[in-house]
């Protein structure tokens, strides 16, 4: 170092210290430079340090390196000794600049004057201005957009132009931006190249067709500062749809059901076939949308269906029966292709069923039913099976068979068909050899068609009765004959003749008579009479014959081809042999025939009924008496032999008559034989005996009737209650006879009056059949009156008819028709849910009402049904 210039610094050292003493001064001494850090959002106004310098004189800031430093600075006095440097304008554009300025440098200057000389004393201030993360990142010529086609590989960069900025101090990392993508990228197809390279690449395959149509990312710009401060935007990426796909119906199966047509006329049609959804495609590339071209490829090989190309609609070209047809479904293979590729197409299945109407009435195999049963075939007997068919299918082609029989003959089963004898006794040749009836088809659901005005299909059905030998030879006018003859007439003399008629055919109506001998004549002796076999002409057997009456018994017998199967009839000939001339005897005869007598239900066994009489012309004690019937249940009656009293035998309610016809015979040893009727009432009484009534209180009776039967005997009307007397030879007393006078009226309802008749001996009978399903009890008021009304000796009954049943009605079902179902594969035993229960009635009562069901058919053999309640199970486990 020069000396002079030394002697200078120590000269200023020297003022200085002097200066230091006694002026202006900064402290602490001997502090000539001050550094500080501030931050550049310091506000305007703040402090930037405060210095301590006193006493003060003249104090100012000066620039050191740049002029413009020391703008940013003012000092404030704090106190006489401290002052505080604030902010004058703001420090954010020095250190956020393009060239950022982050050091100020300014001195203060304090002076002082003594009076000589200015001494001044400096303090060298530099202010860092420390950099704050103040700003975001900003992203230039945001929002972004950019569209890429569907088919664009994977890891091809879609969109470069991306950018940030961020004004903090560059190359710091408050200015250090880095990208990310936030949001959108949910499926990963998108990736940036880097963090610091904002390059959008592709990372997954698009597809238009499955909804890639737009993706709206949102971009993230964050710095690296502290805290870190970010920004985002948004890229829109727009998917551009590919032609790449073919076009596709809306449905892989359209499934349509049409009505078969009625009547089929043969004339070309063009009906179009509505679908639900229609038929439609669509190309899948939507936003291309190609036009579509339609195409019928496969199944119209007999051309009955057309396609409209542009809309697709299906059309009928012919009328169609379905009972002409192989099947009910028709399966049509369309195809939808692009009009400007037809490369590109999609296929689908029409399925057209074809619904049958019921357009087709049953048909009958024959158009009449000719057939020949033997008469009289017991009820229930199966004597034809009609067989009707329905070309429709379904409910359409179910139907019942109905009778219409006139004869009431027969009935039928309502499903198989089967003809079976209802009513055995309308099957009688010799009242109508022949029967006509109808059987109807009756469909279940209404027919398009009608072949006749009834409606319903039928057939006839004509049956010829074969003779059965069912009928006994009859003796006409009646079975008792008399005829007189001299006693001195020749052998050989025709006597008279009896004549029987049998109604059968052939040789079951062939007639031959014989002489029977009673049961009662001597074998030993001749026989006074005989008779021709073919004419039933009489004749003198023996000569002279015995004065008096002889009762001859012929039978009548019919000549069948099976011995076993002959009918007899017989008949009474009495023939009063009178005395020639000079023989004076007297001619045996009966007392008070023919005999009628009454006897109560209830009397006991033993009870004398009445007694046949004779004349005292034959010697009573060489006589023998008998009572003749063809009652083959047997009579609850017998005659002594000795005496003629016909007496109780047997209980009379065990043979259920009330009324008895017999030939009383009597024959002594010399041949005479006698023959007469003999009637027995069977009265219904409490007290058994016959009675008789004065008094007009209502007598009230019951009884049973049978149900179908007509002229069949219901019961008699007893007189007076009770009262009346059989004498000691039974014939009834004087009392009695006011029956002979009387007649009775059926004062009742028209509906009775036409079911039932009286006789004038009050016997009430039915005049037809009468129906216990329709009513099972009838009150009758009978009234007997004489020549003057009701008087003395009249009387009123009230009569309970109680009406019997027969088994005539078979057990009905409910209804025709019974629809269940049953889940497949459900175990054995499962119940079948019904939708209606199967129920079934017997009209009739009783035993007559029991029944028993059983299941028929196709498939009833997979299930169980019970007799009684109709339930129905599965028998196995449904496959």
């Amino acid at each position: 170092m020069a000396p002079g210039f030394s002697t200078i610094l120590s000269a200023i050292a020297v003022l200085s210290l002097l200066s230091r003493t006694k002026g202006c001064q900064f402290y602490p001494i001997g502090e000539y430079l001050r550094f500080v850090r501030v931050p550049e959002n310091l506000p305007v106004g703040g402090e930037v340090l405060q210095v301590d310098v006193h006493p003060r004189r003249n104090l100012i800031l000066q620039p050191v390196d740049k002029i413009d430093d020391v703008d940013f600075f003012k000092y404030r006095t704090v106190n006489k000794t401290t002052i505080s440097i604030r902010l004058v304008k703001s420090l954010e554009d020095l250190v956020d600049s393009a060239t950022p300025q982050n050091v100020l440098k300014f001195r203060m200057v304090c002076e002082y004057d003594d009076g000589s000389d200015t001494i001044s004393s400096y303090l060298s201030v530099t202010v860092y201005v420390e950099d704050v993360n103040d700003h975001e990142p900003e992203f230039i010529d945001a929002p972004y957009k950019v569209a890429v086609d569907e088919l664009t590989p994977t890891g091809i960069t879609i969109f470069k132009g991306i950018q940030a900025i961020d004004r903090d101090k560059p190359n710091t990392p408050n200015s250090d931006v880095q990208y990310s993508i936030l949001d959108g990228n949910e499926h990963g197809k998108f990736a940036l190249e880097s963090s610091h390279r904002a390059a959008v690449v592709l990372r997954k395959p698009l597809d238009y067709d499955t909804g890639d149509h737009q993706f709206i990312l949102t971009l993230m710009a964050s710095d690296r500062g502290s805290p870190p401060r970010n920004s985002t935007t948004t890229l829109i990426v727009t998917v551009n749809d590919n032609d790449d796909l073919n076009p596709k119906f809306t449905k892989d199966v359209y499934r349509v059901q049409i009505p078969e047509f009625y009547p089929i006329t043969g004339r070309r049609i063009h009906q179009e076939i509505k679908f639900e959804p229609r038929i439609h495609a669509e190309d899948q590339d939507r936003a291309i949308n190609a036009s579509i071209r339609y195409d019928l490829i496969a199944g119209n090989d007999r051309h009955l269906f057309s396609l409209d190309l542009k809309n697709g609609s299906l059309f009928l070209e012919k009328e169609l029966d379905v009972d002409s047809l192989p099947g009910s479904t028709f399966t049509l293979q369309i195809q939808a292709s692009q009009m400007d590729n037809p490369l590109k197409a999609g296929i689908a299945r029409v399925e057209v069923e074809l619904l049958d109407i019921n357009d087709n009435q049953p048909q009958f195999e024959v158009d009449v039913y000719n057939i020949s049963i033997v008469e009289n075939l017991p009820n229930g007997f199966s004597v034809l099976q009609v067989v009707a068919t329905d070309q429709d299918q379904g409910d359409n082609g179910e139907f019942i068979y109905h009778l219409v029989d006139p004869s009431q003959a027969f009935s039928i089963d309502s499903h198989s068909g089967w003809l079976t004898v209802r009513n055995q006794a309308k099957l009688d040749r010799e009242t109508k050899p022949s029967l006509g009836m109808r059987v109807y088809a009756r469909e279940k659901l209404p027919s398009v068609v009608s072949s006749n005005s009834e409606g319903d299909s039928f057939v006839s059905v004509e049956v010829t009765l074969l003779d059965a030998n069912d009928n006994n030879p009859v003796f006409v006018p009646t079975n008792l004959y008399e005829f007189s003859v001299p006693s001195n007439a020749p052998i050989g003399q025709v006597v008279g003749r009896v004549e029987a008629r049998d109604p059968d055919l052939g040789r079951n109506g062939m007639v031959l008579y014989d002489l029977q001998r009673g049961n009662l004549s001597s074998t030993s002796k001749p026989l006074l009479f005989s008779v021709d076999a073919q004419s039933g002409k009489i004749s003198v057997a023996d000569s002279p014959l015995p004065p008096g009456r002889h009762a001859q018994f012929v039978e009548a017998s019919d000549q069948p081809v099976n011995p076993s199967e002959r009918r007899y009839s017989l008949a009474v000939v009495t023939i009063e042999v009178t005395a020639s001339a000079g023989d004076g005897s007297k001619v045996p005869d009966f007392i008070g025939a023919p005999y009628e007598f009454w006897v109560g239900s209830d009397v006991p066994i033993g009870t004398s009924v009445g007694q046949i009489r004779l004349n005292n012309a034959i010697d009573h004690n060489k006589v023998i008496y008998d009572l003749l019937h063809s009652y083959h249940e047997g009579v609850p009656f017998a005659v002594e032999e000795r005496s003629g009293t016909i007496t109780v035998i047997d209980e009379m309610r065990k043979f259920g008559r009330t009324l008895y016809d017999f030939e009383a015979v009597v024959a002594d040893e010399k041949e005479n034989t006698l023959a007469t009727n003999v009637t027995i009432h069977i009265v219904e009484s409490e007290s058994g005996v016959p009675f008789s009534r004065t008094s007009t209180e209502p007598i009230t009776m019951e009884f049973k009737v049978r149900e179908n039967l007509s002229g069949a005997l219901v019961g008699q009307l007893v007189k007076g209650g009770g009262r009346s007397k059989i004498d000691r030879f039974g014939n009834k007393t004087s009392e009695s006879t006011r029956w002979r006078n009387q007649r009775f009226i059926i004062a009742s309802q028209p509906d009775v009056l036409e079911q039932f008749a009286i006789s004038q001996d009050g016997t009430i009978y039915t005049q037809k059949g009468l129906d216990r399903e329709t009513k099972d009890t009838y009150q009758l008021t009978i009234i007997g009156e004489n020549g003057n009304g009701i008087v003395r000796g009249g009387e009123i009954y009230q009569v309970k008819v109680h009406v019997e049943d027969e088994n005539d009605n078979p057990p009905m079902f409910d209804r025709q028709w019974y629809k269940g179902s049953v889940k497949e594969n459900v175990i054995a035993l499962s119940e079948v849910k019904m939708e209606e229960p199967i129920k079934a009635k017997d009209a009739d009562i009783n035993g007559n009402a029991q029944f028993k069901m059983s299941l028929r058919g196709e498939g009833s053999e997979l299930f169980i049904l019970d007799q009684t309640t109709g339930n129905l199970w599965s028998r196995v486990t449904q496959a």
